[in-house]
Parts: C-alpha cells; structure tokens; sequence
C-alpha cells in the first residue's frame, strides 16, 4: 500500500522529507504503545527496535 501511495503522490513533488517525518512519528508512537501495553520501563529501543517493528 504505501508504494501505491508514494506513487501516486509522486506527481506533486519532492515528498521525502514529509514521508521520514511521518514515519519517525509513527514509529514513536508505536513503541510508546508497545511499552505501555507490555509495561516496559528501560531499553525501550532494545526491546523494540526499528528491524522489529
């Protein structure tokens, strides 16, 4: 899906830097979520790191 969505917003321009700041967002996110659902205190990243998720 998100090749289908690169593509087709390709045409509007230089997007890169929206898409890695979205991502990095989403990926904060993510792993604050993982740590309060499996109540992590420390090592959030190497519990979950970015291969993982």
């Amino acid at each position: 899906m998100d090749r289908g969505l690169a593509n087709s917003y390709r045409q509007l321009g230089r997007l890169s830097p929206t898409y890695r700041a979205l991502e990095r967002h989403v990926v904060r996110r993510l792993r604050q979520w993982l740590c309060r659902k499996h109540t992590v205190r420390s090592g959030k990243y190497v519990r979950f790191p970015d291969t993982r998720l």
